[in-house]
């Protein structure tokens, strides 16, 4: 399990959503409804909304700053950093 104290590396755009529903179908609806707003460009920063069958609350983050080649890059730091925090036991069964 990763080192909880370890920050790992984030892409340019984060979605935290939770989504509240009376029904599975009510919330199919919910993500419907919230995607169709974002291909609108109708969400930034942090939000709610709802009514009587779903709702949700969201914070979305972007920072234009991390590109693919910054996020990987990024990724195999923080592995190394994790591999280099785990403790090793030797496998005596191991063989040549």
């Amino acid at each position: 399990m990763a080192d909880s104290s370890i920050d790992r590396p984030r892409r340019a755009h984060v979605l935290q959503l939770e989504i509240g529903a009376n029904t599975t179908e009510d919330m199919i609806g919910a993500l419907r409804c919230f995607i169709a707003s974002l291909e609108r460009g109708e969400l930034s920063g942090s939000g709610v909304s709802g009514g009587p069958s779903f709702g949700w609350s969201y914070d979305l983050s972007i920072d234009e700053s991390w590109t693919k080649d910054r996020y990987f890059a990024a990724i195999d730091n923080w592995l190394a950093t994790l591999d280099a925090a785990t403790p090793t036991t030797p496998n005596t069964e191991r063989q040549a």
